[in-house]
């Protein structure tokens, strides 16, 4: 895999990635547009009315769980891992994902909960197919905090009783999970584990650095499964089908961008 970048270009990416977060997706960038529109109102009415109320009617569309779900099937490609089946894989890699700061219960940082979610899924994994585990997550942004790849390690055991046979602390986005993974595992046949809507940038990222990869999703939304039907629920407006919508989004963006990038 060619284009990997020093670690200060890694940092203003990562810095980049909130203010794209934060005005280039939904609420934000509806709430600006409808503010855009609002001012325009006074020299252009017509057109400051268009675009506050596509504005609006965007995130109310975005809002509705029955989109979010139409956004998740659009972009979630891979099935739940069949392990009654054999597996081709040699190494379970569990991907980091956020992590909690200075938690008092915890007495410091631990890993978020999507990083748990996963660590829970790699460890019942890692029992079922009887295989070693490798963790993978730096300091991100603070440069004096624990590693991720330890406070994975740390949960996998001490929580989950499966030990972690390779832990790597240092990379900052998946590109580098997967380029410093390659630099220190044995094998090429890898079980990814990750959530369903990153698998598939992951997976590409990981097989351009020379993995053979099998995925392991996780979170697979009903809809996607085929475990589900629409209900007159999934008509109503709610704050998670939004966070959902705003996720495929920022998803889509970032494959895109590493395409481009990696």
């Amino acid at each position: 895999m060619q284009g990997a970048c020093s670690r200060e270009v890694i940092q203003l990416e990562l810095f980049l990635g909130y203010i794209v977060k934060a005005f280039m997706l939904p609420p934000g960038s509806n709430f600006f547009a409808i503010i855009a529109g609002l001012g325009l109102r006074i020299k252009w009415p017509r057109l400051g009315n268009s675009v506050a109320a596509i504005s609006f009617a965007t995130l109310w569309l975005l809002s509705l769980p029955i989109v979010a779900g139409l956004l998740l099937v659009s972009v979630e490609h891979y099935p739940a891992l069949d392990t009654n089946s054999p597996v081709s894989g040699e190494v379970i890699v569990i991907l980091g994902g956020k992590r909690n700061s200075s938690s008092p219960e915890y007495g410091g940082d631990t890993v978020g909960a999507d990083t748990l979610e996963r660590i829970r899924y790699g460890a019942k994994l890692g029992r079922e197919l009887d295989l070693p585990i490798a963790v993978t997550g730096g300091r991100g942004r603070v440069s004096t905090s624990e590693p991720l790849g330890i406070l994975m390690a740390r949960v996998l055991e001490d929580e989950f009783n499966q030990p972690a046979s390779w832990i790597e602390t240092t990379s900052l986005n998946t590109a580098e999970n997967a380029l410093n993974l390659r630099s220190i595992l044995p094998v090429d046949n890898i079980i990814l584990v990750t959530h369903s809507l990153h698998m598939s940038r992951a997976l590409r990222i990981f097989e351009k650095a020379g993995f053979a990869v099998k995925a392991a999703p996780m979170d697979i939304p009903a809809h996607t499964a085929g475990g589900s039907r629409f209900t007159l629920h999934d008509g109503l407006p709610s704050a998670s089908a939004l966070l959902i919508s705003r996720s495929v989004l920022y998803e889509g963006l970032g494959s895109v961008y590493y395409a481009l990038r990696y």
